[in-house]
């Protein structure tokens, strides 16, 4: 099986000063979830990844938890 690659959107992050997160910390979030070929989108908190088929609900759900037991930011993932 051949995977698919996926984007994540973080809303509101590295706008303004109350949200920030390196990207190196968020890639390596979304690998440590098991996401595979894991790429920030310049500094702008989006997330482009490979993986199997998934639901894509369930991902985000996955990544905004995530961002919020690891890196201590909220924010939501489409």
């Amino acid at each position: 099986m051949t995977k698919k690659r996926y984007i994540a959107l973080l809303r509101g992050v590295n706008v303004g000063r109350a949200k920030r997160v390196a990207m190196a910390d968020l890639r390596k979030l979304v690998e440590e979830l098991g996401y595979a070929d894991v790429r920030s989108v310049l500094n702008s908190g989006n997330i482009v990844f490979s993986a199997d088929e998934l639901d894509p609900g369930a991902a985000a759900a996955a990544i905004e938890e995530g961002l919020v037991l690891k890196l201590g930011v909220a924010a939501r993932v489409m």
